[in-house]
């Protein structure tokens, strides 16, 4: 086990969350908010250059503190209920060349030290080709993720980041609405989807990261089909310190 090092809360925030272009394009996550701010959580401390997933560390008052959250009991009772729904749940993967979807759990293992409060955590092995020794990557500061409040934000910012230097790309609305896990009886209409999922999504983006996306509509005989994202000055806007991968 990884000596357990403190950082401080600035430290903590700006660690990177470094994820392989491929998980981003294949998988399909459906969690809360505080799921997601959980995952990234562990996410940020996998340390890309790693021969092996090693265990993961942490207090449940570092935990809090880095979410902005009030100590106490129930907190610690939170923290473990939303632990073991990320285990639970997993998610989502595309077969290549296939219809099928494969369910993964993200982790092997979670213990706590119910007198320390001290959390364990022990990454499924069939993920390290999407964590270590990565070559297409996308990597942003987790504390982008504290400061998107839409749940649509960051997977939405994360398909964006894989097609960084393309600066324009298009993706059939079915295909975006299955990434961010939206039911097929929810935002049916395209003017709500539009208005209550991409317009929020994306002035969440732009405000915390600085970034300048807008994105577009097309049409096939009065049916919205495809969606196109177009991102403006990417190259001067993300600015933050790089993990060795």
């Amino acid at each position: 086990m990884d000596e357990f090092a403190f950082l401080s809360l600035e430290e903590e925030k700006n660690e990177l969350v470094v994820i392989s272009n491929e998980f981003v394009a294949k998988t399909r996550i459906d969690f809360s908010r505080a799921e997601i701010l959980a995952l990234g959580f562990i996410l940020k401390k996998i340390d890309p250059s790693r021969a092996d997933f090693s265990e993961i560390t942490f207090s449940t008052n570092d935990f809090i503190r880095v979410l902005g959250l009030e100590k106490g009991g129930r907190q610690y009772r939170e923290v473990k209920k939303t632990l073991m729904s990320i285990r639970n749940k997993g998610f989502w993967m595309k077969v290549e060349g296939q219809t099928r979807e494969v369910g993964i759990s993200f982790f092997d293992q979670l213990e706590v030290d119910t007198e320390t409060k001290l959390f364990t955590v022990r990454m499924n092995k069939e993920l390290m080709p999407f964590f270590l020794h990565l070559k297409e990557y996308i990597e942003y500061p987790y504390r982008y993720s504290l400061e998107m409040k839409n749940i649509y934000c960051i997977p939405l910012y994360e398909l964006i980041l894989i097609h960084e230097k393309e600066k324009i790309f298009s993706i059939d609305i079915e295909t975006l609405r299955n990434k961010l896990s939206i039911g097929d009886d929810a935002y049916k209409d395209y003017h709500e989807f539009r208005g209550k999922v991409l317009k929020k999504a994306i002035d969440g983006i732009n405000d915390v990261t600085g970034m300048n996306i807008t994105f577009k509509s097309r049409s096939v005989n009065g049916n919205v089909t495809h969606i196109t994202f177009f991102i403006n000055d990417i190259s001067d806007t993300i600015k933050y310190p790089q993990k060795n991968k």
